[in-house]
């Protein structure tokens, strides 16, 4: 995910641009426009474009975090061993998976026993 940030500009061949005052990047100027593609970050980003003598500042947003990275990583790395089984295996295991569920009794009948069951 990235934000592009698009503008016209007739001065010069390139525009530079740096994110939060660090190092300068240049982009090239094609029929009097630009575009600067600013990668996504979980912290508000500070962009300064130059064009000569001129600049401009432009604020973006902080992105939404779509997932936490250990739980999304531990859940794609399962598909993808599961995706490499064979399938006898995957069967088996969804078998024991309906045994388990059958077998497990629920809050609720665990309640109605008596305390000899």
């Amino acid at each position: 995910m990235s934000t592009n940030i698009k503008g016209t500009a007739t001065k010069n061949k390139f525009i530079s641009y740096s994110i939060n005052d660090g190092k300068k990047h240049s982009v090239r100027i094609r029929s009097n426009s630009f575009a600067i593609n600013i990668p996504s970050s979980n912290k508000e980003q500070k962009v300064t474009i130059y064009n000569g003598n001129v600049s401009a500042k432009i604020v973006v947003k902080a992105s939404k975090q779509l997932a936490d990275y250990q739980k999304f990583a531990k859940k794609y790395n399962q598909s993808l061993i599961a995706s490499s089984l064979p399938k006898s295996i995957i069967k088996k295991a969804n078998e024991l998976k309906k045994a388990q569920a059958a077998k497990q009794t629920t809050a609720a009948e665990i309640a109605r026993m008596s305390r000899t069951e």
